[in-house]
């Protein structure tokens, strides 16, 4: 248990029971946490007595829904957990979906009408890995779940799945697929209760961190981007546009501006679309990229600001056409690093900067907008040597708690 913050778990309920789904068993717990606030880290925590990873969250008409993978044994016994929350952050109900000797990841979760989609990947020692898309009505019930295998050119692995665009009546998705010699994106689409193969991007290399964003346009439109190392170990990123669930254009560009670039996020204005990138320098200080292209992939602006310190940013979102808000981690040293909140003009300028936590490793990893407040929710990871936790926290535009 970590010992920087009081977290109380109370299990409400467990229910044992097969599903034609790969032989799932469920555990449904309420997981009570401590409001914290004076310890200026986070607002409320979630976990067990194992490890969690988070890997994705969304908002909800009555709060948001988390989530990631349970680490009960890693490499041996890994569980994709789901935990619904209310308005006030509190968890209200959630689900972990396991399999006999597999390893089981979550890695999206979308809103669909009055439903919540969730998508799990499975991998047994010696066979394809499957898929998973599993509906929940809005209380956090299972009502559905639709598999498939993926073996597409010899599949290792699954590194990560995300939903392009959730309806009612269908969902698309993205998945990074590792094959034999390199990565590759590869679309497919949920309809009428079947998975199917869109288009594959070939990546040419490596994700170099196992994470694609994307930006929806609108329900045949989105936008892409990913950090790939190339044969010769060179990092760059990968833009693209997915019209209809087929690649219809990408664009590889090195960035040049420092080493170790990584995109951030992939963010659209009328008319141009902006990658986000973010790179470390030669010295004590990380800098900011924005690369606009037009909509048919032409680059013709590149802007760049300088922060002091070494910070990755793992997510960014665009609450209107003149602001940006960057979530990440500040490194303090090898043994800490903070949760850092950036807001920058779309020119690049910074605005304002906020740091979180200052004991422990924290990781600022997704970042929503809930419109109806003006304000943010914030989600990641909390470790220290004996255990990894999410949070949230919820601030408004210069970083500031609300509630």
């Amino acid at each position: 248990m970590n010992n920087f913050f009081n977290l109380n778990k109370t299990i409400t309920s467990f229910s044992l029971f097969c599903a034609m789904l790969f032989a799932f068993l469920s555990c449904n717990k309420s997981f009570e946490v401590s409001d914290p606030q004076q310890l200026n880290r986070w607002q409320k925590l979630y976990g067990s007595y194992y490890n969690e990873r988070l890997n994705d969250v969304c908002l909800t008409d009555s709060g948001h829904v988390l989530i990631g993978t349970m680490l009960v044994s890693p490499g041996v016994d890994e569980r994709s957990l789901l935990i619904f929350a209310n308005g006030q952050g509190d968890s209200v109900w959630s689900d972990t979906v396991y399999a006999n000797k597999a390893i089981v990841h979550g890695y999206a979760v979308a809103m669909a009408g009055n439903k919540v989609l969730a998508v799990s990947s499975k991998k047994v020692e010696g066979a394809y890995p499957q898929m998973t898309i599993l509906t929940y009505n809005r209380f956090g019930k299972r009502i559905d779940t639709t598999t498939i295998t993926v073996d597409v050119l010899g599949t290792l692995a699954l590194k990560e799945i995300r939903f392009t665009h959730c309806n009612t009546d269908e969902a698309s998705l993205v998945v990074l697929d590792s094959l034999k010699d390199q990565d590759a994106c590869i679309t497919y689409k949920l309809k009428d209760g079947e998975l199917t193969m869109g288009s594959i991007l070939m990546l040419q290399g490596r994700a170099a961190t196992n994470r694609i964003y994307l930006k929806e346009k609108d329900k045949i439109t989105s936008y892409m981007s990913v950090s790939v190392f190339d044969t010769k170990n060179k990092q760059y990123i990968r833009a693209a546009k997915i019209n209809n669930n087929i690649f219809q254009w990408s664009t590889i560009f090195n960035t040049d501006l420092g080493h170790s670039d990584q995109t951030a996020g992939v963010l659209l204005k009328p008319d141009t679309l902006i990658v986000s990138s973010s790179f470390k320098t030669n010295g004590d200080s990380t800098g900011i990229a924005l690369w606009k292209f037009s909509e048919g992939g032409l680059l013709f602006k590149t802007e760049t600001t300088f922060l002091k310190g070494i910070h990755v940013f793992h997510e960014c979102i665009q609450p209107n056409n003149d602001t940006i808000v960057f979530i990440g981690d500040g490194k303090i040293n090898t043994k800490n690093a903070s949760i850092f909140f950036a807001t920058v003009h779309s020119n690049a300028k910074v605005i304002d900067k906020v740091f979180f936590g200052n004991s422990g490793l924290s990781s600022g990893k997704f970042i929503r907008y809930v419109p109806a407040y003006k304000n943010f929710l914030i989600a990641g990871d909390v470790y220290n040597s004996t255990n990894t936790d999410f949070f949230t926290i919820k601030t408004d535009v210069k970083g500031i708690w609300t509630h």
